[in-house]
Order: C-alpha cells, then structure tokens, then sequence
C-alpha cells in the first residue's frame, strides 16, 4: 500500500537561532520509497546535512531573525498492508526500571 508522509511547521524566532532538524525519512526504509521526502525552507535557507550515528538524516539551519520560517515536506513510501504486531504480554516500562544504557535514547 502507498502511504503518503509529511508535515508543515512553522518557527518563529527572534533572533537567529541555529537548529538541528531530524524529520526526513530513515534512511534504513530507502527500498520503500517511491516520492523521496524533500525539504522545503520558505523563505530559503542554507542547509547543511549529516547523518548522526543512528543513521538519522540530520539538517543543519540558522532560522532568520524577527520572522517565520515555514519548513514541510511530502513523500510517499511502500507500506506494509498488514499492520505491526506487538507482543500480547508487551507493556511500556516505567523510565525508572530501563536499563542506564538505553536512556541516551529518550
């Protein structure tokens, strides 16, 4: 099944900040994608991409000052048409039982 993504944010700064946006799709799905997730800055703005150690597609922004910037983009990708299964005993753990190791994730 295709399965359309996106968003449209909208910042407003009042001074230029510098900001690190993760909001691409994972690169680990690139077999999935049919129409790739572009961003679009209005009004445009230098970008600089890396990707961070989990894989994630990382952008690098100064936002402009006194005013809005609106950032979106829209994508489509192959989905599974059977939904994710999750373990019938499964439940969400409380912060305070995760292991130390884990909590860099949160």
């Amino acid at each position: 099944m295709k399965l359309r993504v996106g968003f449209d944010l909208t910042y407003s700064c009042p001074q230029a900040t510098p900001t690190l946006l993760m909001l691409n799709t994972h690169p680990s799905l690139s077999d999935q994608v049919v129409v790739a997730d572009r961003i679009v800055f209005v009004p445009s703005v230098p970008l600089t991409q890396y990707y961070d150690v989990f894989g994630n597609l990382c952008s690098r922004i100064v936002t402009p000052a006194d005013g809005s910037l609106s950032v979106s983009a829209q994508g489509i990708l192959n989905a599974a048409s059977t939904p994710e299964t999750y373990p019938i005993d499964g439940r969400q753990h409380a912060i305070e039982e995760l292991p130390a190791e884990s909590l860099q994730f949160l």
